[in-house]
């Protein structure tokens, strides 16, 4: 007992370390949208509970429902209970929003271990508890989105923490074991509504316990099941009270989410995901990036393990953590737009699946070497979730690579300089840092229109700014990343990208700035993930300089050329830009150990 409770315990301290750590990192910048959409919600409610507080001080009359309107966020992509949560946190503490919104998701998320633990020890053994949280605490993804102020650790931590309630309900057919399980649903669903599923695991647990003692005829177990959804719905009304105030805006919202993910509506920033295979990519993000390939691996096989042994001898615990793994996995699965943080509410239930797979397999082991072989399997992934978790910690010790960028462009780029952007960048180079801002430079900034249709009037207006600029800023893959993925669509911004990593555009690639996980000289390339997975928080950003001076007649007659066909040696090149020169020696590793890089759609 007093070993698992040590290894729960530096689980804990070690997982929660690394998700507090540095959160204040890239402020005063703002360079996640999501973290500036949450931001807007928060200064409207402000604005309007203002507006209504001057309104009452006139000696108007303001009723309930005026109250509760003030605090309509009008925003309803994520639930309003994180919002509510945040703006409180904040007015409590007095600090900026951000770093409090961060810690509150680095709470939630260290919150998660706890609860991981407690399913993984409830379902198959301590043993298994502590191993499904060591690996959750150094789950790269999660520490990741701990630094983000959104909401999907929080709500796996809510899921999770109804899941275990159902598990301890299915035991013992207890009514606070009802209520628990329903609160937390009720939470889950007012922080995002793909928490729906959660529902299943508690409808799962009622009917596994009357099926075991007999009680589908009870009248009291029932009862107890009409309660618990009675609590859902109080909570969720509760948590959540624009569902009806503002049902139509709410519904609104939530089908254009859902015909995002779908595909049936592209906006820019998902053109990433053309000529991806559904499953296939989300399964390689997940070894190679959010888990790292060892951890990846053995969860995955324990997964397997722990779900054969439940469908081949009916286990009611595996079953119950299945009735929300399955459905959510293949709704995930079915998306056409697949950012990673989708499915960081599936990894909860991984490592716990995972976990206990394997502490079956060594326990069934025969023979002293099998059981080795599989204590030193899981012993190794651990200790690679672990360093490679500390190597993530890099990026935020490090300077930011857009205010590093920004930094080089103050001190190396004259004044009056003519800097070139592009649109749909979220965060522009140079942003405002402690060295300067572009005001005080007399910087003119100018954003090339690259999702603009591709036309005559387009080439000619980006061979025109294109003449007139100093330098190209590009903070991030995003844009380059995704155009080249659909070069058919956009074949004079395909070709646009070609000649400039070419060099044929006059503009030379002067300085590129690049964060990685690293730790110990081993360097850890992950260029190939995820857009959502480095452009947030350690995109590489490069810095071109025109130096040829080509008139905008001869860039023109380049851009409306007969476009090169292979387009994947471009995206290539483009993330192959590196202008460094590494002290360390380090040894670099690239995590697309198991596929290598895409070379074709």
């Amino acid at each position: 007992m007093k070993r698992h409770l040590a290894v729960l315990l530096a689980a804990l301290a070690l997982g929660g370390s690394f998700r507090f750590y540095r959160l204040d990192w890239g402020r005063p910048g703002l360079f996640h949208p999501d973290e500036a959409r949450i931001s807007y919600a928060i200064g409207d409610i402000d604005r309007q509970t203002a507006s209504l507080a001057a309104k009452a001080a006139r000696g108007e009359r303001v009723t309930l429902l005026d109250r509760l309107d003030a605090h309509n966020p009008h925003f309803f992509a994520y639930g309003s209970l994180p919002i509510f949560l945040m703006r409180a946190a904040r007015d409590i503490l007095r600090r900026d929003l951000f770093p409090v919104g961060r810690a509150l998701s680095a709470f939630f998320d260290t919150l998660a271990i706890l609860f991981v633990y407690l399913l993984g020890a409830r379902v198959f053994s301590r043993r298994a508890g502590c191993l499904a949280a060591l690996f959750f605490a150094f789950a790269v993804l999660q520490i990741q989105l701990s630094h983000l102020l959104t909401v999907d650790v929080m709500l796996g931590s809510l899921v999770t923490a109804s899941v275990y309630f159902s598990a301890r309900m299915m035991e013992g057919g207890r009514f606070r074991h009802y209520a628990s399980a329903a609160a937390m649903a009720g939470l889950a669903l007012a922080t995002k509504a793909t928490a729906l599923p959660v529902l299943l695991p508690l409808l799962f647990a009622h009917g596994a316990f009357c099926s075991r003692r007999g009680g589908f005829a009870s009248p009291r177990q029932w009862g107890k099941l009409l309660a618990a959804g009675a609590v859902v719905l109080a909570v969720f009304a509760a948590a959540e009270p624009y569902y009806f105030r503002d049902h139509a805006e709410f519904m609104r919202q939530l089908v254009e989410q859902r015909n995002m993910v779908m595909g049936k509506w592209a906006p820019p920033w998902t053109l990433q995901y053309e000529h991806t295979i559904r499953g296939l990519y989300q399964l390689k993000n997940l070894l190679a990036y959010c888990l790292g390939v060892p951890a990846g691996i053995v969860l995955l096989a324990g997964t397997g393990l722990a779900a054969a042994r439940a469908f081949r001898r009916p286990d009611r615990g595996i079953l119950l953590i299945l009735a929300w793994f399955l459905p959510v996995a293949a709704a995930t699965i079915s998306f056409k737009v697949k950012f990673l943080r989708y499915i960081s509410p599936l990894i909860p239930f991984l490592c716990v699946l995972g976990a206990g797979g394997i502490c079956m397999a060594i326990e069934g082991a025969r023979g002293r070497r099998g059981r080795f072989a599989l204590v030193f399997a899981a012993g190794a992934a651990v200790a690679f979730s672990l360093f490679y978790s500390v190597a993530y910690l890099n990026i935020y010790r490090s300077e930011d690579t857009r205010v590093a960028a920004s930094n080089w462009l103050y001190r190396n780029a004259p004044p009056g300089s003519h800097i070139l952007g592009e649109t749909w960048e979220f965060c522009v180079i140079p942003t405002r840092t402690a060295v300067g801002d572009p005001g005080a430079h007399r910087y003119t900034l100018t954003a090339l229109d690259i999702y603009r249709p591709d036309d005559r009037g387009k080439a000619r207006i980006l061979a025109g700014q294109l003449a007139a600029g100093d330098y190209i800023a590009l903070p991030t893959k995003r844009i380059y990343g995704s155009i080249l993925r659909v070069p058919d669509r956009y074949p004079l911004s395909a070709n646009y990208y070609r000649l400039l990593f070419e060099g044929r555009l006059g503009y030379t690639l002067v300085k590129s700035f690049a964060s990685y996980p690293r730790l110990a000289g081993v360097v850890f390339n992950d260029d190939w993930a995820d857009e959502s997975f480095t452009v947030y928080d350690h995109p590489k950003a490069l810095i071109f300089k025109n130096t040829a001076r080509h008139p905008a007649e001869y860039i023109e007659r380049l851009l409306r050329a007969e476009p090169k066909i292979d387009w994947w040696p471009v995206l290539d090149r483009a993330l192959d830009a590196v202008v460094r020169a590494d002290p360390f020696g380090a040894i670099e590793i690239s995590l697309e150990l198991l596929w290598g890089s895409p070379r074709q759609p």
